[in-house]
């Protein structure tokens, strides 16, 4: 599935930058570019799965929230400043559900934990974590 998602990803950069390059603004997006774009891709899925389950009066499962957190974990750090904004937005907007809200304050803090801690240091936080799990398991 990550596979899929880095194509899509650099599909759309490619479709965004085909143009000739001035001063490398529009060179090709290199690795960890398209890596980061497919990770914002993904917790963008996850995040909107667990907030239709939510809002059609479901409990989202444990597998969906662990994976919408180990996408989070991945977010380039202007990504992950951007969700934390846009979580907040929503978290204070008045038409937002009760349950939605709930999960997003919990969200909040999560965001709030990981915004100081670098892109690099998160991805081994998470794989760590879920190494730990599997070792339960």
């Amino acid at each position: 599935e990550n596979r899929r998602l880095r194509e899509q990803a650099a599909a759309m950069s490619a479709q965004r930058g085909s143009s000739a390059s001035v001063d490398g603004l529009f060179d090709e997006p290199d690795e960890q570019q398209v890596a980061d774009q497919a990770s914002l891709l993904a917790y963008e899925n996850a995040f909107k799965q667990v907030t239709a389950a939510l809002e059609s009066g479901s409990t989202p499962s444990a597998e969906l929230y662990a994976d919408r957190d180990l996408h989070m974990h991945h977010l380039s750090d202007a990504d992950l400043h951007a969700q934390y904004k846009s979580c907040m937005e929503l978290y204070l907007n008045e038409s937002t559900s009760s349950s939605t809200r709930g999960v997003l304050e919990m969200m909040l803090i999560k965001l709030g934990e990981l915004v100081g801690v670098p892109q690099k240091r998160r991805v081994v936080m998470i794989e760590r974590e879920a190494a730990e799990q599997r070792h339960k398991a």
